[in-house]
C-alpha cells in the first residue's frame, strides 16, 4: 500500500514540472507555397520548394520537399532557407528534420547538409548556436536521415531563436539534399522557486493521504 501510494505522489510531481511545448515551426512539411517558394521560409542561394514528379517522388511525406544544392561560385558558399521563432528566458528548444541525397545527384567533395539553431539578441547579434549531424559524401542515398539539434536555456539576453536548414559547398562539388517534415519543440523550464512549490505540494498530497 505505502508503495503504491508513493508510486500515486511521484507521478503527481512529475506531472506538474512535465515541460510544455510553446513554440512550433509553420509548413514543416514544405507544402504550403507558390513554386519554388514555401510559405513561412526565407529561402537564399539555391533553395528551392520542390514538388514530386511522375518520374520521382522526393517528399518524404506529402508531395513537397525542399531541395538545395551549391552555388557553384568557386569559394566557400552556403544556400539554405530559415525560419524565425518566438523564446523566453529560461526556455529550451529542439529541432528535427528529415533529410536525403539521392544516388543520382549524390554528395560530394566537402559538400555537407544540416539543420542549424541559433539564438539572436534585440540587435540580431548570434548568442549561442547548435548544429545538427550532416548529410555528406559518406551518407547512404535514397535513404531519409533525421537530423537534430538543440539549444537551451535561453539566457535573459536572447530576443528570438532562428532554425536554418543549410547545404555548405567549400569548393565546386556537385550533390544536392532534400529536407522534409521539419519539427521544432520550445520548452519552459520551471523556475527554482515553482519546483519549491510543487515539491510542498507534493507533500501536502502525500500527508492528506495517509490520514484517511
Amino acid at each position: 500500500m505505502k508503495m503504491k501510494l508513493m508510486t500515486g505522489v511521484a507521478t503527481l510531481a512529475m506531472a506538474l514540472v512535465a515541460p510544455m511545448a510553446l513554440g512550433q515551426i509553420l509548413n514543416g512539411s514544405f507544402e504550403a507555397g507558390t513554386g519554388a517558394d514555401a510559405d513561412s521560409w526565407t529561402r537564399f542561394g539555391n533553395a528551392f520548394r520542390e514538388a514530386n514528379t511522375p518520374n520521382g517522388s522526393f517528399a518524404r511525406t506529402g508531395t513537397h520537399s525542399m531541395k538545395q544544392f551549391g552555388n557553384f561560385s568557386g569559394g566557400f558558399n552556403v544556400t539554405g532557407a530559415f525560419q524565425n521563432f518566438a523564446i523566453s528566458t529560461g526556455e529550451t528548444v529542439s529541432a528535427s528534420v528529415w533529410a536525403q541525397t539521392l544516388a543520382g545527384d549524390r554528395m560530394s567533395g566537402g559538400n555537407s547538409a544540416l539543420l542549424k539553431l541559433v539564438y539572436f539578441d534585440a540587435n540580431n547579434v548570434e548568442v549561442a548556436f547548435a548544429e545538427s549531424n550532416r548529410i555528406d559524401a559518406t551518407t547512404t542515398p535514397d535513404t531519409y536521415i533525421e537530423l537534430t539539434a538543440s539549444l537551451g536555456p535561453a539566457t535573459s539576453n536572447v530576443a528570438y531563436g532562428q532554425l536554418l536548414l543549410l547545404h555548405l559547398q567549400p569548393a565546386v562539388a556537385g550533390g544536392s539534399v532534400f529536407f522534409d517534415d521539419v519539427s521544432l519543440d520550445v520548452e519552459a523550464v520551471p523556475e527554482p522557486a515553482t519546483l519549491t512549490v510543487l515539491g510542498l505540494a507534493a507533500a501536502a498530497a502525500l500527508r492528506k493521504r495517509r490520514q484517511k
